[in-house]
């Protein structure tokens, strides 16, 4: 497979024009309901009979931990990208997720219809072995 082609991002960034208060209230409510269920989830281990943990609890826990890492640095970068207003402020690995979606989807696009073809002539081929089978006779034994 040929290596993914590098987009560049030129001139300044499109301005679109949004409802800032509609902004701000989606993310209070997804930062309410966040936090209810942090609580609730802080209560919960408070509340842990012993000190032990199953390992599958403690992974999800150390994942949540690591997501929220995520979600604190998407915050700064976004607070970033709003000091910054009219320069290009995607990271590298934002234009990599990019360049990589637009490379999948080209591929997609072009191998679906085999992909399809070659499984309902499969499933068809299927289907004709099943039926010839069926009108095989039997056996005496």
């Amino acid at each position: 497979m040929e290596k993914l082609q590098k987009h560049e991002l030129t001139g300044s960034p499109p301005k679109v024009f949004i409802d800032t208060q509609e902004e701000i209230d989606m993310l209070e409510l997804n930062f309410s309901t966040l936090q209810s269920n942090y609580e609730k989830l802080k209560e919960k281990l408070r509340k842990h009979k012993q000190n032990k943990m199953e390992v599958d609890s403690l992974t999800k826990i150390r994942l949540l931990l690591n997501n929220f890492d995520c979600l604190i640095n998407n915050v700064e970068e976004v607070i970033v990208s709003l000091d910054q207003e009219g320069t290009w402020t995607l990271t590298e690995e934002d234009i990599d997720r990019i360049n990589c979606n637009r490379e999948t989807n080209h591929l997609f696009k072009t191998f679906l219809p085999f992909m399809l073809t070659y499984q309902l002539m499969k499933d068809i081929d299927s289907e004709e072995d099943v039926i010839e089978n069926d009108k095989l006779p039997l056996k005496n034994t």
